[in-house]
């Protein structure tokens, strides 16, 4: 026996595997990806089977809120009125196999912190010795797959062409058990052999007993040598006393010899000795009843071991390895403990159906509503499921579902099965570095499809993906701050110190993609910014100029996008659609945020042009490119460098006037309302009505010059809706005769008129506009409250009785309220003709 790390001993050394079949009963979502999907994936492993207890399944995906599950992988829940016990791991390629039987769930304590069992047992073409019992596990895994396996045969259709599963295999002295239609006990009674002693070391034990009772029934004139670890163990030391069950052979452990950790012991062990052999069982079942002597497909659980025979004394390292102690208090006396389980009324049955979602129900609700992200979705009841109607707003990953009716509530978490990207996961090598700068730079059409997919493949689209690289940069982070120094860690990581090598690979690697990204997203921004100096270099197939435009169009028209081009465009906008999850931006930097997404709408404005072609059509993405620049505009900036603000600037124009020019837009209305509230809030940040004609060139010029300036001045002015200082000054000199000057103090605009036709601004109609333009520029500003216009009579006609000297206008902004007065020559003050609301 020795002390190894599976993680880093086994798995992360086990290269030459296509396929990874794993079964477990606890699962921890986060520690399976972060400790066994990476390592796997280090080694280029993609295809994932794994099956889990149904009930241990469901409090894992209800309690995590993102996850790789349904991108990278799927899980096949076993639903059984027991437990699904087994804990393997059987990785298979085209030559070689590895089969790995734990006591381990696939969890953080299993994996990390118990004291637990396993062996590894390998076949490759120089060694078959074991070929039978991966035979055996493949079709124990095979036989699950027909009886739990939902959605995915792709991966036993490619095992199933392995051809050393389809050899005869040599019997070996090692046997692979599971108990389907057998029991364990009874497999090893076929055995015949005279069993003298069994050695027991196990954690978990009936309460009353019973598998105990069964075995010395079984086995009469054996002695039974009990190992129970002291304070965890659950066998009833004072039924035991009561019952008179087994009366001597009850060792008490706190440790193991060579591990010399008090950690859990988990292990199961059972080693039955003969007159002249021993055997050992090892694996998943415990001293139980429904683990030893019943078959899973008669009510007992689903337990896998391994058998193996060898001379009498073989494998008496295991059991000496103990540390015993004398316990006169029996502190191993615990009772198993079943966990209550959350009761769920609604269960997420996983499909690959991609526009409905799938639930299993205990009891049917009335009057239930079901919400997803706050909107209410439309669903229909089965016999037994209940199904909702989706559409593309679900969001990418984990969400949850709320079902609600008069008297209840419950929230579950639910995902979509991408098959499609689990593909493209699957037939990724995300190892393959071969991707450059150039590469990406130079190519075209198919080349430029594999080297810009290669990179995108690589950046975190997802807020899976995200927590993934941060995780990563957190565990280089920690071990920086755990050395005294940090001179030997630099970029190539230099290190003297242990980090796990996937780590440092993946960290490698997000360097080297940030860096050709980096140089992507500066050649973009360079085009951007250079009209006038070199331009975006495009087709310009729909300048206005050009004579030929309308031939150009058709010619364009003709072209039909090839296949690999449609799906590029598809993949491009479910990346589109993935970023934009609020969660991303929560956890991201504003400034990897917008790099990410700039990245994307460089491939979306041209593509097309760089390789002649109109398989991107960019009015695809009009509200997705909308909802960026609503999700980032409250943001502070202050990360942001000016060149980057001004190409968010550029676009922005450049979107709005695209949405414009689309004719097939739908709910136009309702669009124009969403343009013109993110233009005015951009306009609050950046003060855009002052300037953004600066760089309206760039903006048409993106947009292939489908617009001429002057339209586009023309759309812009019309959705911000008010005019700049200048423009209101003008308007107001002009809409009142005579001398005007106009003045700000503090938060009042003050107007003061000199004119001989004051009888004209009696009559407030007569200056309406200028009280509409100021409340549009001052409600978008909030430079000020209050507009005063005092208007003065420099032609009174003293003949008349009492003239007119002067009128007075105040108007509060917020209110809309307007309170007029005038005074006369011979009044010592203003009269109040009246209020009124604009």
């Amino acid at each position: 026996m020795e002390s190894l790390n599976i993680l880093d001993s086994i798995l992360l050394k086990s290269k030459g595997y296509e396929v990874a079949l794993l079964t477990t009963y606890n699962f921890e979502i986060p520690f399976f990806e972060r400790n066994i999907l990476n390592r796997l994936e280090a080694n280029n492993i993609r295809r994932f089977g794994l099956f889990v207890d149904s009930k241990k399944y469901i409090e894992a995906i209800n309690s995590v809120d993102s996850s790789s599950i349904g991108k990278k992988y799927f899980v096949n829940d076993v639903d059984v009125n027991a437990s699904f016990h087994p804990k393997l791991i059987l990785l298979l390629g085209e030559k070689k196999a590895r089969l790995i039987v734990t006591s381990a769930n696939l969890t953080f304590t299993g994996y990390c912190y118990n004291n637990e069992i396993f062996n590894c047992f390998d076949y490759d073409e120089n060694d078959n010795t074991y070929l039978s019992i991966i035979k055996d596990a493949y079709l124990y895994f095979v036989n699950l797959n027909k009886m739990y396996g939902k959605i995915d045969d792709n991966i036993f259709d490619i095992i199933k062409e392995y051809n050393y599963l389809h050899r005869v295999a040599v019997e070996s002295n090692v046997k692979f058990i599971s108990n389907y239609d057998k029991s364990v006990m009874d497999q090893i009674a076929n055995l015949n052999i005279n069993v003298s002693q069994i050695d027991i070391a196990v954690p978990f034990f009936d309460n009353d007993l019973n598998a105990l009772k069964e075995i010395k029934a079984k086995y009469p004139q054996a002695k039974i040598h009990l190992y129970t670890q002291n304070k965890f163990s659950t066998f009833n030391f004072k039924f035991n006393e009561e019952k008179k069950i087994l009366m001597e052979g009850i060792n008490v452990f706190d440790t193991f010899k060579e591990i010399g950790t008090p950690a859990i012991y988990h292990g199961k062990v059972f080693r039955f000795i003969t007159r002249d052999k021993s055997y050992i069982l090892y694996g998943s079942a415990n001293c139980t009843e429904a683990a030893l002597f019943k078959s899973s497909n008669s009510g007992g659980n689903y337990e896998c071991d391994i058998l193996a025979g060898g001379s009498i004394n073989e494998f008496d390292y295991f059991f000496d390895n103990f540390v015993l102690i004398d316990s006169n208090e029996k502190l191993s006396n615990r009772s198993i403990i079943y966990d209550k389980q959350k009761e769920y009324n609604f269960r997420h049955i996983p499909s690959d159906d991609i526009e409905r979602i799938h639930f299993k129900y205990k009891k049917l609700w009335d009057n239930l509503k079901v919400y997803i992200n706050q909107i209410e979705y439309k669903y229909s009841y089965t016999n037994d499921e209940i199904i909702i109607e989706v559409d593309n707003e679900v969001p990418y990953g984990i969400f949850q579902v709320e079902f609600i009716d008069d008297n209840n509530k419950e929230t579950i978490n639910a995902f979509m099965i991408y098959k499609n990207i689990i593909s493209e996961y699957r037939n990724t090598n995300n190892r393959d570095l071969s991707i450059t700068l150039e590469k990406i730079s130079n190519s075209k059409s198919s080349e430029y499809i594999k080297y810009y997919k290669m990179l995108l493949d690589l950046v975190p689209y997802d807020i899976d993906s995200l927590k993934e690289v941060k995780d990563n940069i957190d565990v280089c982070n920690e071990a920086i701050r755990q050395k005294e120094s940090d001179d030997d860690f630099d970029n190539e990581f230099v290190v003297d110190f242990d980090i796990p090598d996937e780590i440092l690979n993946k960290q490698k690697e997000y360097n080297r993609i940030d860096s050709i990204k980096r140089g992507i997203i500066d050649s973009f921004k360079f085009k951007i910014l250079s009209v006038g100096k070199n331009g975006m270099h495009g087709r310009n197939i729909y300048n206005n100029n050009n004579d030929n435009r309308d031939q150009i169009i058709d010619d364009v028209k003709l072209y039909i996008p090839l296949p690999e081009e449609i799906r590029f465009a598809r993949y491009v906008k479910r990346l589109f659609k993935s970023i934009l999850d609020t969660r991303y931006l929560e956890d991201s930097s504003l400034k990897n945020y917008v790099d990410n997404i700039i990245l994307l709408i460089n491939v979306i404005y041209t593509y097309n042009k760089e390789n002649s072609t109109t398989a991107f059509n960019i009015n695809d993405y009009d509200s997705l490119l909308l909802s960026f620049f609503e999700t980032v505009y409250q943001k502070d900036f202050s990360s942001i460098d000016e060149d980057m603000i001004t190409v968010i600037k550029i676009l922005l124009i450049a979107v709005l006037l695209q949405i414009f020019q689309n004719k097939n837009i739908s709910n136009k209305a309702k669009m124009e309302v969403s343009c013109r509230n993110v233009l005015l809030n951009y306009d609050r940040k950046f003060e855009l009505k002052n300037n953004y004609y600066d760089f309206l060139d760039n903006s048409i010029e993106l947009m292939d010059n489908a617009i001429s300036y002057d339209n586009a001045k023309g759309i812009i002015d019309n959705l911000l809706n008010y005019k700049n200082e200048a423009e209101l000054y003008e308007l107001i000199e002009n809409k009142i005769e005579g001398e005007v000057g106009i003045d700000k103090n503090q938060n009042m605009l003050i107007v003061n008129a000199n004119t001989s036709e004051i009888s004209k601004y009696m009559n407030t109609q007569n200056i309406t506009a200028i009280f509409s333009e100021v409340k549009k520029r001052y409600r978008q500003t909030g430079e000020i409250d209050t507009l005063l216009i005092n208007i003065n009579n420099n032609d009174i006609d003293i003949t008349k009785p009492n003239p007119i000297e002067s009128i007075k206008y105040i108007y509060n902004i917020s209110s809309s309220r307007v309170e007029r007065y005038f005074k006369n020559k011979l009044d010592d003050k203003f009269r109040l003709v009246g209020e009124e609301r604009l």
